[in-house]
């Protein structure tokens, strides 16, 4: 090997690996004279579709338009996958939408995290609301952990506005 370090994959997996450059570069695996030695991920994911009752036209549009703007590992993140499907609502339930995922990472040893479970199970609307309702408790958590005070140009100590302040003394009051 020469000075040169040796740039990381994109992809979790060899498989997802050499389906890339079949799908993305077929001249390298007519070079390198390549068997078919693991299904297409594209199409193993529309066949999977078409096992959950989609039509098998929509069930490869679908994975098509998964594949494309998803990105290199869209097949592999259970996060992006989720992603990505749930702009099928319409045609892939909510449930049935689990089921496939389950499904799907489950043949490939991928484990689905928690919150990932949940989503995956809940219509669009659910989805947006969760998504809402964790970036207002964050935005809520940032705000307690700011401090009260912060200073002004002149280095005075002034109220932080941003912060949130509790824990008044009503004896404070009492005496004003």
């Amino acid at each position: 090997m020469s000075g040169r370090g040796v740039r990381p994959s994109p992809f979790k997996t060899a498989t997802a690996s050499k389906s890339h450059i079949r799908n993305r570069h077929p001249e390298l695996s007519e070079e390198e004279d390549w068997a078919r030695e693991v299904p297409i991920v594209e199409e193993d994911f529309a066949a999977l579709l078409t096992k959950f009752k989609v039509r098998p036209d929509l069930a490869a549009n679908i994975a098509e338009n998964i594949s494309r703007p998803g990105g290199l590992r869209v097949f592999e993140d259970p996060e992006i996958l989720l992603k990505r499907l749930t702009m099928w609502s319409i045609d892939i339930p909510p449930a049935r939408r689990k089921n496939i995922m389950d499904q799907w990472f489950a043949e490939r040893g991928v484990d689905i995290p928690f919150e990932v479970q949940q989503k995956a199970g809940m219509t669009t609307e659910q989805i947006q609301e969760t998504e809402k309702k964790t970036r207002e408790a964050e935005k809520d958590e940032k705000a307690r952990t700011e401090s009260p005070f912060m200073q002004d140009s002149e280095g005075n100590r002034v109220l932080n506005h941003a912060a949130r302040v509790t824990g008044v003394d009503t004896r404070e009051k009492a005496r004003l």
